[in-house]
């Protein structure tokens, strides 16, 4: 009977230990989701506000000012786009930023000297099906790997002198 209890007891102790862990690990995922949640609202809010300005446009002039074109669920945003132009104010287009859109052409504005270079990253126009015709002014400094992979109809990409890196893997 006492090797019994023995028994119980070490199982008690260890039902214990393993609900003081459960209970650690509901802290610790909890307390990344509230420090998550922040940077996701402001994505969110940013997504939103693009939503608002930009959907339902063929012709689309991202702002004047906007100096980075983030990476969020684009393809819904900018759904009916069929031609972006991007004004010489924005410095980067973020990964995948605008990958699965149905756009047929992009502009890069040149700018001036006094705007700073153009960064485009990885995959930025990756799997745009519909994107035939592309200008990259000597501002951009680097094309990102596959910025324009997978774009099944793409017909001509201008490349002005001056271009800086161009990754091709």
């Amino acid at each position: 009977m006492k090797h019994f209890r023995n028994i119980i007891a070490m199982k008690r102790k260890m039902v214990a230990r393993y609900i003081a862990l459960l209970v650690i690990f509901i802290l610790i995922i909890h307390s990344a989701s509230i420090l998550v949640s922040a940077k996701e609202k402001a994505g969110i809010a940013l997504r939103d506000e693009w939503y608002q300005k930009y959907h339902g446009k063929k012709v689309v002039r991202i702002e004047p000012g906007t100096e980075e074109i983030p990476w969020f669920e684009a393809s819904s945003t900018f759904e009916y786009a069929e031609k972006l132009i991007i004004p010489a104010s924005v410095k980067r287009i973020a990964e995948r930023a605008l990958s699965r859109t149905k756009l047929k052409e992009i502009i890069i504005e040149e700018g001036t000297e006094a705007d700073e270079l153009l960064e485009i990253g990885d995959c930025a126009f990756r799997y745009c099906d519909n994107l035939e015709n592309v200008q990259v002014p000597s501002r951009v400094k680097s094309i990102g790997a596959r910025a324009f992979g997978n774009c099944m109809n793409l017909k001509e990409v201008y490349v002005a002198d001056g271009v800086g890196k161009i990754d091709y893997t």
